[in-house]
C-alpha cells in the first residue's frame, strides 16, 4: 500500500510504522519527504552505535539539524574499536544537544587511550530526564572520578548500571567523589562502589559483595520499602563455599527487611545440593519480610558436560518444602529451573518465564 499524504491518518502511521522493524523504518524514510517526516522521529528514537561511520553520520546529523535531537530518547554507543579524535569531538558537540534522551549507555570491552580521554570530557553532559544509565568505567582513576562528576550532573538518574573495564588498576571507593543520586532506585554492578552513593532509596542491588558491603547496604536502603537483592556467590577464586556462608551470616545481620532474595553459587554437578538448601534455610527464618527466593548454581569446568537439565521433582519439590517451612512469609519460589508459587495456603507449580516477570529482577533487564 502507497503512503501519502491525505491517505491514512498520521496516528495511525505512527503506529503502525512503530509496528515495523528498523530496517523497515530505514527503507520508508527514502520513499518520499512526508513519509520520512513521520518516519524519522520513530527510526531515531533508539540509536545504537558502533562502528566510527555509524558515530560520524549520527554525530553529523545532529549538528546540522538540531530539531533532529528532540527525537533520540534512548542512545547506546557500543565501543568496540578505537575512534579518531575527530569523531570523538563530533560525538560530544551531538551529545550536548540530546536534552531529552532518558536512556544513556556507553560500554567498552577494553580501555584505550582516546576512550578514556573521551571521558575526560564526560562531565560536561547533562541530561535533564535521564532515568537509565550504563558506563564502562576505565581502570585509571582520574577518569573513574569524571564518571562520578557526570553522575552528580545527573541527579535524576534511578537506574545505574557501572561496570569496570579490566585493568592494571583497582577500582575502589576511595577513587571518587560520593555522586549525589538522591534518586538512584535500582543498581549493578561492581560492589566496591556502594559506599560512595548518596541516597536512601536504593530497591534493587546485583553484586558481588564483600563483608564491609552490608553495612553500606543498609545506609542506602529505606528498610519501610520492599527490597530486592542478588548475591553472586560462584567466583572459584573467592572460595565459593565461604563466600555463600558470609552472606547468610551478614545478610539477616544487616539487611534483616529484604523482601526479594536471590543467589548464585558454585556447583560442582549436584542439580540440587542439600547442603546448600540446609545453609540457606538455616538463615531464612531472620528474613522476616521475605516473600521472593531464588536460587541459581553455576557449574564450573569439570562438569559442564553433566546434564544438569534432567528434572528430578521429587528432590526439588523436598527443597521447596524446607525453604518454605523455614521461612512462612515466602511466596514464591524459583531453584534453578523449576518455580512455585503460594496460593491459598498450597504451593503450586508455576511457569518460570512468568515468575522472571512478576517476581524476577527485570527492572535490571536493560542492563543486559
Amino acid at each position: 500500500m502507497l503512503l501519502t499524504r491525505g491517505g491514512l491518518p498520521n496516528e495511525l502511521l505512527i503506529e503502525l510504522i512503530e509496528l515495523t522493524p528498523r530496517a523497515d523504518q530505514a527503507t520508508l524514510c527514502r520513499t518520499s519527504k512526508y513519509i520520512q517526516a513521520i518516519t524519522l522521529p520513530i527510526l531515531n528514537r533508539t540509536v545504537v552505535l558502533g562502528e566510527s561511520t555509524s558515530v560520524d553520520a549520527f554525530s553529523q546529523s545532529i549538528i546540522n539539524d538540531p530539531g533532529r535531537a528532540s527525537a533520540t530518547r534512548a542512545l547506546i554507543i557500543l565501543h568496540r574499536l578505537n575512534y579518531a579524535k575527530s569523531t570523538y569531538d563530533s560525538l560530544l558537540k551531538a551529545l550536548e544537544l540530546l536534552k531529552f534522551i532518558d536512556y544513556f549507555s556507553l560500554q567498552v570491552t577494553s580501555g584505550t587511550y582516546c576512550y578514556e580521554t573521551f571521558l575526560h570530557r564526560l562531565d560536561r553532559l547533562t541530561f535533564p530526564l535521564l532515568v537509565k544509565c550504563y558506563i564502562s568505567i576505565p581502570s585509571h582513576k582520574i577518569r573513574v572520578q569524571n564518571v562520578t562528576q557526570f553522575l552528580s550532573r545527573n541527579p535524576t538518574i534511578t537506574h545505574l548500571r557501572l561496570w569496570p573495564v579490566q585493568g592494571p588498576y583497582a577500582v575502589s571507593d576511595s577513587d571518587w567523589t560520593a555522586p549525589m543520586l538522591p534518586n538512584l532506585q535500582h543498581y549493578r554492578g561492581t560492589s566496591a562502589l556502594l559506599p560512595a552513593f548518596s541516597t536512601r532509596n536504593l530497591r534493587t542491588v546485583v553484586a558481588s559483595l564483600d563483608p564491609t558491603d552490608y553495612g553500606a547496604l543498609r545506609s542506602l536502603a529505606n528498610p519501610e520499602l520492599p527490597f530486592a537483592i542478588s548475591i553472586d556467590t560462584c567466583n572459584p577464586i573467592r572460595r565459593p563455599a565461604e563466600t555463600l556462608q558470609r552472606a547468610l551470616r551478614l545478610l539477616p545481620q544487616h539487611m534483616p527487611f529484604v523482601t526479594q532474595l536471590r543467589i548464585r553459587c558454585w556447583d560442582q554437578g549436584n542439580r540440587m545440593n542439600p547442603n546448600v538448601i540446609h545453609d540457606i534455610a538455616s538463615r531464612l527464618p531472620l528474613l522476616t519480610r521475605l516473600e521472593h527466593f531464588e536460587l541459581n548454581f553455576a557449574y564450573g569446568y569439570a562438569t559442564r558436560h553433566v546434564d544438569r537439565f534432567v528434572i528430578d521433582a521429587e528432590s526439588d519439590r523436598q527443597a521447596l518444602q524446607t525453604l518454605a517451612d523455614a521461612c512462612p512469609t515466602l511466596k514464591a519460589c524459583l531453584l534453578v529451573d523449576q518455580s512455585w508459587k503460594k496460593v491459598h495456603g498450597i504451593w503450586d507449580e508455576y511457569p518460570t518465564t512468568e515468575f522472571q516477570k512478576e517476581f524476577g529482577f527485570s527492572v535490571l533487564d536493560f542492563m543486559d
